[in-house]
C-alpha cells in the first residue's frame, strides 16, 4: 500500500509536469531542428502521454505482484491487452481519426488504461491476500523503496540519455530522415524491451524467493532457465524482424515515406540482432537484483541501455560514417555479451561461465544437506510419515520439543488440506516440503501443483 501511494503521488506530479511544461520540454528536445512542426508534434505527444503515466505505472507495478497472489495469468493478460489495444488504437488514429501525435499519445494512454483495469480486477475478488489500505508513510521504508527503485530509474534514465545522444548526433550528421527512422525503430523495440524487462523481473522475483530460502541449486536452475528462455524469445523475435522488417516499419511510418521506411528497416534489423546479444544480461540482471547485488545490476543496465551503444555507435559513426553508426549497434551487443561473461569471473578471480559461478553467491551461502529436510508427498499416508520425519529432524537439530511438535503439526495440517481438497479424477497432486534449520534461521517452504482452492 505504501509503495502504491508513493508511486501514484510521484506519477501524478510527473504527469502535471509533462502536461504544463510540454512546450518548454518540446523546444529543448527539438532544438537542433529547423522545422518548427517537429516542436509542435513533440509538445502534442508529451501532453497526450501525460495521461498515460499513471495507468502505465500502476499496471506495470501491480503486474509484478500478481505472481505473489497466485494470479500471474492476469498480469500477462493485462500486458497482452495493452499491446493489442496499443496497436489497434494507433492504427485507428492513423487511418480513421487522423489525430497526429496527440492521437498517438492518447492511444498509448487508453491502451495502458485498459491493461490497468484488467490488472485491477484482481483486487475485486474478496479472498485475495494482497489488499490496499491507506496507511501513514514510514520515511525509513520510503528510503528503502526508493533504493529498490534505483535500477528502474537508471534504466529509464539511460534510455533517455541514449535517445538524446543518438538524435543529436544523427540530426547533426544526416538530418531528419535518420532521426525519424531510428525513432520508428525505437517505438518497435520499446515493446520488445518490455518483454525482455518482464522476463528479467520474473527472474528477479523467483531468485529473491529462493535467496530467502538459501536455495543455491534453485537459483542456479533459475538462471539457466532464464537464459534459455530470454535467448529463445529474442532469437524468434529477431528472425521475424529480419524477414518482415519492411512490412513492420509501415506500422510506424507513413507508407509514402520511402526513404524513412528503408532506413527504419535497416535500424530494426540491426537492433534485433543487438537484442540477441543482450539476452544474457537480462537474465544476470534479474539474478543480481534477486540476491540484492543492485550495484552490479545497475552497472549492467547502464552499459546495456546507454553506455556501450553510445560509445560504439557514435565513435564508429564519426570514424566510418553512416555504416559505422549502424554496425556500432551490433558491436555494443557483442561487448555487452562479453561483459556479461567476463565480469563475474573478474569479481570471483577465476574465469568460469558455469551458472553456479556466475551467480556470485558467497561460498557459505546455502544450507548444507544436514540442515535440510525435503520430501515430496502424494497421499495422506505420505503426509503422516513426513510429519513424523519432520519432528525427528527438528529434534536431531536440537530444536525444543514444542517447536518440533508445532512444525510437524503445521506440515500435517497444511499438506493434509492440500491433498484433501483436490478433486478426484484430476492429475496426481505433488506437495513438496522443504524445512531448513540453519543456526538461528528456520524456513518452511511448501509448494504444490494442485488446483487453487477458495475459502468457503
Amino acid at each position: 500500500s505504501m509503495i502504491m501511494e508513493l508511486m501514484v503521488t510521484i506519477m501524478i506530479i510527473t504527469s502535471l509536469v509533462l502536461f504544463f511544461l510540454a512546450p518548454s520540454i518540446a523546444r529543448g528536445l527539438s532544438a537542433n531542428s529547423d522545422n518548427p512542426v517537429i516542436s509542435v508534434m513533440v509538445e502534442d505527444y508529451l501532453r497526450g502521454f501525460s495521461f498515460a503515466v499513471v495507468p502505465m505505472s500502476l499496471a506495470a507495478s501491480l503486474s509484478g505482484l500478481m505472481m505473489l497472489d497466485n494470479d500471474k495469468a492476469r498480469g500477462i493478460s493485462g500486458m497482452m491487452i495493452t499491446l493489442v489495444c496499443d496497436f489497434l488504437f494507433d492504427y485507428l488514429n492513423v487511418t480513421v481519426f487522423h489525430g497526429g501525435m496527440w492521437g498517438m499519445a492518447i492511444a498509448t494512454a487508453l491502451s495502458n488504461l485498459a491493461g490497468m483495469l484488467v490488472v485491477l480486477s484482481h483486487f475485486t475478488v474478496k479472498e485475495r491476500v494482497l489488499r490496499f489500505s491507506f496507511i501513514k508513510l514510514d520515511m525509513e521504508q520510503v528510503k528503502e523503496v526508493i533504493n529498490c527503485g534505483v535500477p528502474s530509474a537508471i534504466s529509464i534514465g539511460s534510455i533517455a540519455v541514449r535517445g538524446i545522444c543518438f538524435n543529436t548526433f544523427l540530426m547533426a550528421m544526416y538530418g531528419e530522415v535518420e532521426v525519424a527512422a531510428i525513432a520508428a525503430a525505437n517505438s518497435l523495440f520499446s515493446v520488445i524491451f518490455a518483454i525482455a524487462l518482464g522476463m528479467q523481473n520474473t527472474t528477479s522475483e523467483l531468485t529473491s524467493l529462493l535467496f530467502g530460502e538459501e536455495d543455491r541449486n534453485g537459483i542456479v536452475k533459475t538462471l539457466k532457465i532464464s537464459v534459455k528462455a530470454v535467448f529463445t524469445v529474442m532469437v524468434l523475435i529477431a528472425a521475424v524482424i529480419l524477414i518482415f522488417a519492411e512490412a513492420i516499419v509501415r506500422v510506424f511510418l507513413d507508407p509514402s515515406a520511402i526513404v524513412e521506411l528503408s532506413r527504419a528497416a535497416v535500424f530494426i534489423r540491426l537492433m534485433a540482432v543487438m537484442f540477441v546479444f543482450f539476452a544474457m544480461s537480462y537474465s544476470l540482471c534479474g539474478v543480481y537484483l534477486g540476491i540484492s547485488r543492485t550495484r552490479l545490476s545497475n552497472i549492467f543496465v547502464f552499459l546495456r541501455e546507454a553506455g556501450f551503444q553510445i560509445i560504439c555507435a557514435i565513435i564508429l559513426g564519426v570514424v566510418f560514417g553512416q555504416k559505422g553508426f549502424e554496425y556500432g549497434l551490433i558491436l555494443s551487443g557483442v561487448l555487452m555479451l562479453a561483459f556479461s561473461l567476463i565480469l563475474p569471473s573478474l569479481i570471483r578471480g577465476s574465469f568460469s561461465v558455469r551458472a553456479g559461478d556466475m551467480i556470485l553467491l558467497p561460498e557459505d551461502f546455502g544450507a548444507q544437506p544436514d540442515d535440510i529436510f525435503e520430501a515430496s508427498i502424494t497421499s495422506m499416508d505420505g503426509m503422516i510419515s513426513a510429519s513424523k520425519d519432520v519432528y525427528d529432524f527438528c529434534i536431531r537439530k536440537k530444536t525444543d520439543k514444542h517447536t518440533a511438535h508445532m512444525t510437524a503439526l503445521f506440515i500435517e495440517e497444511t499438506v493434509g488440506n492440500t491433498i484433501l481438497h483436490q478433486e478426484s479424477g484430476k492429475k496426481r497432486v505433488f506437495t513438496d516440503i522443504r524445512v531448513i534449520l540453519k543456526n538461528e534461521a528456520k524456513v518452511i517452504r511448501i509448494r504444490d501443483n494442485g488446483r487453487r482452492t477458495e475459502p468457503p
